[in-house]
This record gives C-alpha cells, sequence and structure tokens, in this order.
C-alpha cells in the first residue's frame, strides 16, 4: 500500500520540492552531482578520477613535526635566557 509506513514499506530518502518555482540551492545542485557522479573505475584514463584513484607508488610516509617542536622549545628558552640575563644584570 503505497503511503503506508510499517516494517514491510522501505521509504527513500526525502527530497525537499522547491518552494514558489525556486530553483534548489547551490549546496543541493552539488550534493545532487556527487551523487549521480560516474565511480572511479568507470573514469576515463586521462581525468582526475582516474589519476587519484590510482596512486602511484607506495603512499608516502607523513612528515614528523618533532624537529619543529625541538626547535621552537630552543627559541623559547634562549629568549627566556636572554630576558632573564638582562633583568638580573640591570
Amino acid at each position: 500500500m503505497p503511503g503506508s509506513i510499517g516494517p514491510g514499506s522501505i521509504a527513500g530518502p526525502v527530497i525537499p520540492q522547491s518552494a514558489g518555482g525556486r530553483p534548489p540551492s547551490e549546496f543541493t545542485q552539488v550534493l545532487q552531482g556527487f551523487q549521480g557522479a560516474p565511480s572511479s573505475s568507470a573514469a576515463a584514463p586521462g581525468s582526475f578520477a582516474a589519476l587519484a584513484a590510482s596512486p602511484s607508488g607506495p603512499p608516502k610516509k607523513k612528515p614528523s613535526i618533532l624537529p619543529l617542536i625541538i626547535v621552537i622549545n630552543v627559541v623559547v628558552i634562549a629568549a627566556v635566557a636572554l630576558v632573564a640575563y638582562f633583568m638580573l644584570r640591570g
């Protein structure tokens, strides 16, 4: 029975109707574009989707930020030492 709600009925996604004859918003159009986009396996060989789907070589390791943290700590310690030196000297 159409319109019935219960364990035997399957409801599809709710798509709001445009009010007053206005076209859907840009956000809605973008979402509808993603839903209708072809899968990456069906993409043309030279397309961006094909390049993004097939990584070339092993995945690159994310660089460590440990050297940056060490350098910042050294600069802060040096600044504090200089301030303390001039405060105690004067």
